[in-house]
């Protein structure tokens, strides 16, 4: 039959998801199952590898992982974060599956802020990621490079985003708060001075000492390893951080851990949907993600952070108005199910191109805010 002919089989999509079990992955767990109901995949089938504690484990995991492609077909691979540094090589596997009757294509995705100077990533994504048909990031700069250089192609960023299940429903917060200014975020106790994360956490540190000194009993800080500070309010769960954003009249981000072009975590996505409005810290590009002065705001150094906060304290900004269109924003377009959209959107081209001999074109990212997107094309993507 001629390339251009062939009707191109839906997508039945086989994940590891990196979780002990689904519902560690819960939002996006939940799109891929929704995303069968409707007609959108043909199949999906997870399988959770962070409880793969040996490579005896692994082994099993992956001939399970084999097993069942070769049963039904399937034919996307999807390896979801895969940078884990106790990952045993997975190219020979990757291999076998590639091997398979129905050629399934691959896709590996990162989403931690790897890239700078001290924070190289694991050989699990390099390697993942020669082997693949594509790879997600959540960072351009450094991270897209060092994985092109790995032999990765089709590098595609894919920004973090909030969990629908457990966060898109936060009611809009009411006017009585208990702190004018809340942070969420843990001390850190790494004491490698070569490493990223200390020199992240050393800032943090001094950031906390500034904001108590200033604000005083105003400043609500949650998180670990805070005993001893007065403004410590104790741990959050993670499926609380959006109702504790609103005790607060302002939620601060802070310094996030990577600073590569349009990094974030899933952090300002969740905080957002509290409806308080976020300050957080400039990381090139991320006003393409979520609108500066409109959707947030952001500083570069202690003193602008402070100036901003006061503003919106004394009502030189609109705290109110600021805040619901940062929720807004985030529940159009940085939900986990969005992100499952956009995904399926690539799978499904990437088997199309394959089946009728073109070259695969990278959808639109819709995740970028529109009036930036065509601007941003060619810093989002790589080697398409």
């Amino acid at each position: 039959m001629p390339a251009e002919t062939r009707v191109t089989p839906p997508v039945d999509l086989t994940m590891l998801l990196q979780g002990v079990v689904p519902e560690d992955q819960l939002g996006y767990h939940t799109a891929f199952s929704n995303a069968v109901d409707r007609g959108a995949l043909s199949g999906y089938r997870p399988f959770s590898y962070r409880a793969a504690r040996s490579p005896g484990h692994w082994m099993t995991l992956w001939n399970s992982v084999v097993q069942h492609m070769e049963d039904t077909g399937s034919n996307v691979l999807y390896l979801q974060y895969f940078h884990h540094p106790d990952i045993p090589d997975p190219r020979p596997f990757i291999d076998r599956i590639q091997a398979l009757p129905q050629r399934p294509i691959v896709v590996t995705s990162c989403g931690d802020g790897f890239g700078p100077i001290g924070a190289r990533p694991p050989a699990s994504l390099t390697r993942a990621a020669s082997r693949s048909d594509a790879v997600f990031v959540t960072s351009m700069g450094r991270l897209a490079r060092l994985i092109e250089r790995a032999g990765g192609r089709r590098i595609t960023l894919m920004a973090n985003s909030a969990c629908d299940v457990r966060f898109a429903n936060t009611p809009v917060p009411t006017e009585d708060r208990e702190f004018d200014l809340v942070f969420i975020g843990s001390k850190p106790g790494g004491r490698n001075i070569t490493k990223r994360l200390f020199w992240a956490g050393r800032r943090r540190q001094r950031l906390v000492e500034h904001l108590m000194r200033r604000y005083g009993r105003r400043f609500a800080l949650y998180g670990h390893r805070w005993q001893g500070n007065p403004s410590w309010q104790g741990p959050v769960d993670f499926d609380r951080q959006a109702a504790v954003c609103q005790k607060g009249r302002v939620v601060l981000g802070g310094y996030p851990g990577s600073t590569e072009p349009y990094y974030t975590s899933n952090r300002p996505y969740i905080q957002a949907l509290s409806g308080v409005p976020i300050v957080d810290f400039r990381v090139p590009l991320v006003e393409h993600l979520l609108v500066d002065g409109r959707d947030w705001l952001l500083f570069e150094d202690l003193d602008q952070a402070e100036q901003i906060i006061d503003a919106l304290l004394d009502g030189g900004l609109n705290a109110r108005s600021i805040g619901a269109a940062g929720a807004e924003t985030v529940r159009k377009r940085h939900l986990n199910s969005h992100r499952v959209g956009l995904m399926i959107s690539i799978f499904t081209e990437l088997l199309e191109a394959r089946n009728k001999g073109r070259d695969a074109v990278c959808p639109p990212l819709d995740f970028i805010d529109p009036a930036s997107r065509r601007a941003s094309a060619t810093s989002t993507q790589r080697c398409w």
